[in-house]
This record gives C-alpha cells, sequence and structure tokens, in this order.
C-alpha cells in the first residue's frame, strides 16, 4: 500500500460518512441546529484531517515507526475528540445528547475502518 492509495481510500470514506451525516440531517433524522451540525461536521473532517498529517510518513517506514505512529495517532484522536465533545459541553447552553452520540459514533466509524486499513497494512508489510 503507498501513501496515495492509504490516502484515497481514508479520503474516500471520509466523503462516504459525510454524506451519509449530510442525508440523515436532510431527512432529519438529527435533530440538530445548523450551529450544532456545523460543529458535528467540523469535528469530524479536523480528526480526519489530524489522522492523515499522523500516519502518512509512516506508511512504507519501518516496523517501529510505523508502530509509534499508529500509537500516536489513536491516542491523538482520542484526546483530540474528546476536548472537542468537552469545548461542546460547555459552549452549547443546551445539553443535546444527539450531537455527542453522533460525534462519537463518527469517532468510533472513523477508528475502526483506520484501523483495519492500517492492520491490513502491516500484514502485508511483515
Amino acid at each position: 500500500m503507498t501513501k496515495l492509495n492509504f490516502a484515497l481510500s481514508y479520503l474516500l470514506f471520509t466523503l462516504a460518512i459525510l454524506s451519509l451525516v449530510f442525508t440523515a440531517n436532510y431527512l432529519n433524522w438529527f435533530r440538530l441546529s445548523e450551529k450544532e451540525f456545523l460543529f458535528l461536521i467540523t469535528g469530524f473532517i479536523a480528526a480526519c484531517i489530524l489522522s492523515l498529517l499522523i500516519i502518512l510518513p509512516a506508511i512504507r517506514d519501518k516496523s517501529d515507526a510505523f508502530v509509534f505512529h499508529f500509537l500516536l495517532l489513536t491516542v491523538g484522536q482520542l484526546l483530540f475528540m474528546l476536548s472537542f465533545i468537552l469545548f461542546e459541553i460547555y459552549t452549547f447552553e443546551n445539553q443535546n445528547i444527539v450531537l455527542v452520540i453522533s460525534q462519537l459514533t463518527l469517532f468510533m466509524l472513523l477508528l475502526i475502518f483506520q484501523t483495519s486499513v492500517l492492520y491490513k497494512y502491516s500484514r502485508n508489510q511483515a
């Protein structure tokens, strides 16, 4: 797997998830205001960009560097998303559980996808 292949598959996954979120919001499956919806999308896109910036240098590197970048990636994403949700709790007056659950769901989907792709990559590299 090359850096370009990983980045393209990651961006296509991100685009697919964002299109599902936009569709769900358009069909009023979420009860989110425009401000909350933009906050949700901004957090997800920021987490995706942060992920690419951390893991792309480790693609095609030695195994030890890849493991270090992978651990840095997951811990960094976890801290980023938790701080983002904490900021949201203190920023919005009404505590919207739908927004928090939506963000956590998107984050879990992101982690599952990237972990599976990176695990396949590490198995092929060995």
